[in-house]
């Protein structure tokens, strides 16, 4: 039926997973990673860094040429 690595033993069925598939940033490889394939992160405020570098990398390339949307939502106020 569908593709799956031998090796994939998570909850998750292979084949419902989110793959990425524009141009990404390490701050969304991370949350990813965390929120798909259950990584555990190394923090508890992960969401918050995680944010505000995205945000960071969002305003510092607001004028190059692609196309970028917030890739993940941001994280409850504190």
């Amino acid at each position: 039926m569908y593709a799956s690595p031998t090796a994939y033993a998570q909850d998750r069925a292979f084949p419902r997973l989110h793959l990425p598939t524009r141009r990404i940033t390490l701050e969304q490889i991370v949350w990813h990673l965390i929120q798909e394939h259950g990584v555990q992160p190394r923090r508890p405020d992960w969401h918050h860094v995680l944010w505000r570098h995205e945000t960071r990398f969002r305003d510092t390339h607001r004028t190059k040429p692609w196309p970028y949307d917030p890739p993940f939502p941001p994280p409850h106020p504190t």
